[in-house]
């Protein structure tokens, strides 16, 4: 069965892992969350908003079972249970801009993303937490380049 990035909306958080690499062989350091809902759906953080997420999908399964880094249990506390509101994509004259990875928007103003890849020792990779001042201003840093701008998935599926 395919869940597309809109048939997450309204579903829980059960956990949370991760997987850091320090070296993928192409010299970058790798970061990718997993994200295991109640209904048993894991997903990760997607690139694109027509992305399709397959359930029991084997690999990402085994990688998430695999994933040997955990949230801290005090981090943890903040996603269990929370409610997929939205997720918010950054476009660049009206494409998808394929760099950066989509911000998930939970209940009581909580957001996360993921800084997913990077030159070893040249940027801070992992999981970003934002509350809403942070969120309004990474979208007014953003939308302060020219030609870009960061969109709601809820307005995306209207046009």
């Amino acid at each position: 069965m395919q869940v597309s990035v809109k048939d997450l909306i309204g579903l829980r958080i059960e956990d949370i892992r991760f997987k850091y690499l320090n070296n993928n062989g192409y010299h970058l350091h790798e970061f990718t969350t997993y994200v295991k809902l109640t209904n048993d759906l894991i997903f990760t953080i997607p690139y694109y908003h027509d992305e399709e997420f397959s359930f029991f999908d084997e690999e990402i399964e085994e990688e998430y079972f695999n994933a040997q880094q955990h949230l801290p249990k005090s981090s943890l506390k903040l996603f269990q249970g929370k409610e997929i509101v939205d997720f918010h994509f950054i476009f660049h004259e009206n494409e998808l801009y394929e760099l950066e990875k989509a911000i998930v928007e939970l209940e009581d103003e909580l957001y996360f993303t993921e800084k997913h890849n990077g030159p070893m020792g040249l940027n801070d990779i992992g999981l970003q937490i934002l509350n809403k001042q942070k969120f309004m201003r990474f979208i007014e840093e953003v939308e302060s380049e020219e030609g870009f701008e960061v969109r709601s998935l809820k307005t995306i599926n209207k046009k």
